[in-house]
């Protein structure tokens, strides 16, 4: 996601833009702009190895008392860290186009590659995923949307095995039952997070016996999850009457007074509520992987 600060300041240098990246030319570098957990991060690509200027860039760095960075062959990350106060966006600009402004003066006549060949200078910044941008030139662009259009083909013929993937889904679950049952044991009330244990497990067993991820595969996951959370909270109080009373016969009657299943209703109810909490999380980074995306030309900052 692009705050505020990143979409003002992508948009004074003309930048392109998708969910999560600003990117564009400064100068003869290709420059994009993360908002990440308490920092942005600034990645420079240049469009010439700079081993024999790390010195002078790092001089620079210093100069602007930047810490946080990293090196590539012909590429820097750098972080700003933030706290409380956001970094200033105008300290980022200008470390960008400090460094930016240095290796094109050395290097002028040097211009960005495309980021697949590393040779072709003409490119286009298209949108490869919702969540990134590539520079790229005319011939990579219409190779890898070839090779984009046969996995797509693939994809469509994989079969759908919802089935198996229910299956999957389920039988991975009932590892879920021996956590709920200990959480039970020991640490009375716990079981109210059961349900984001159910909904990993269900993932992972549904993706395991091989079900194809398209909206189905989200409601499968968050019924079974559902279900099995129940499931779990009450098998965990079952396993706590026959450790109490050592008798099996116990266990129905005790378990079916008000009193339980009220208990019963409730650390359900509860771990619901927090599984729907997860799943407004969950569910949209789902849906994202699940919809096939096409190139197309990134659209600059408005």
């Amino acid at each position: 996601m692009l705050f505020p600060g990143v979409k003002k300041l992508g948009k004074k240098l003309n930048f392109y833009r998708c969910s999560s990246v600003a990117t564009g030319y400064v100068y003869n570098s290709i420059v994009y702009l993360y908002d990440g957990s308490n920092e942005k991060t600034v990645d420079i690509t240049f469009p010439i190895s700079i081993e024999n200027d790390k010195e002078n860039i790092i001089s620079l760095l210093k100069d602007l008392r930047i810490k946080k960075f990293t090196f590539g062959d012909a590429r820097i990350s750098i972080s700003f860290s933030e706290y409380i106060i956001p970094y200033s966006m105008k300290k980022i600009e200008y470390t960008i186009k400090k460094i930016t402004f240095y290796i094109s003066e050395k290097y002028p006549s040097e211009k960005a590659k495309c980021k697949i060949c590393k040779t072709n200078t003409e490119l286009q910044f298209y949108e490869t995923t919702q969540d990134s941008i590539a520079p790229l030139c005319r011939n990579c662009y219409f190779q890898l949307q070839s090779e984009l259009n046969i996995a797509k083909n693939e994809y469509d013929n994989i079969p759908n095995n919802y089935i198996l993937g229910i299956l999957g889904a389920f039988l991975f679950s009932l590892f879920g039952i021996i956590f709920t049952i200990i959480c039970n044991f020991f640490f009375n009330g716990i079981t109210v997070i059961s349900t984001m244990i159910y909904l990993t497990l269900s993932q992972r067993g549904y993706t395991t016996f091989k079900g194809k991820k398209t909206p189905v595969y989200a409601m499968v996951i968050t019924l079974v999850s559902f279900i099995m959370t129940y499931i779990g909270i009450f098998f965990s109080h079952a396993g706590l009457i026959f450790y109490k009373t050592k008798d099996l016969k116990c266990i129905i009657p005790l378990i079916m007074e008000q009193k339980t299943l009220r208990i019963i209703n409730i650390e359900s109810v509860t771990a619901l509520i927090i599984g729907c909490i997860c799943l407004c999380f969950i569910i949209p980074i789902i849906l994202k992987t699940s919809k096939w995306h096409d190139l197309k030309l990134a659209k600059r900052i408005a």
